[in-house]
């Protein structure tokens, strides 16, 4: 009985260690300049999700940037990360190293509006770290 216990835990170690390393393993940048130029007008919805993903926040820390264009588009520069631009027709992209936004005509086709740079993730402790995903999360859960 007591080796049955001893194996279930192990096998549950396992299981978790595996998913810990699936979810943190590290993904290609898509949020690319690269990227952004191969989005041309007249391409459909999704054509431009195949090439950046579906819009959304992938950064995985506060970023620092030259927010004069993002200020523009609905960004509050003192909380360093996105909000919603309450636009439907305008897609934003955020990542570590750039912002992307889209524009969709009615006829849901792309016109490519602007692509940020950004200069890289501010540095910060793991407790910050933590605290900003936590963060996160909780914004994510439980909107405004």
């Amino acid at each position: 009985m007591r080796r049955w216990k001893l194996l279930v835990a192990l096998a549950g170690l396992a299981v978790l260690v595996a998913a810990g390393v699936v979810a943190l393993w590290p993904r290609p940048e898509r949020i690319t300049r690269e990227n952004f130029d191969r989005i041309k007008v007249g391409m459909s919805r999704a054509e431009v999700y195949a090439i950046l993903g579906p819009p959304g926040d992938y950064s995985s820390g506060p970023v620092e940037f030259d927010g004069r264009q993002e200020f523009l588009r609905g960004i509050d520069l003192d909380a360093n990360e996105p909000v919603d631009c309450g636009n439907p027709a305008l897609a934003r992209w955020w990542s570590d190293t750039g912002s992307a936004w889209v524009e969709f005509d009615p006829s849901d086709r792309a016109r490519p509006r602007e692509f940020t740079r950004h200069l890289g993730r501010l540095e910060q402790s793991s407790l910050d770290a933590l605290l900003w995903r936590a963060k996160r999360q909780w914004r994510k859960w439980f909107p405004q």
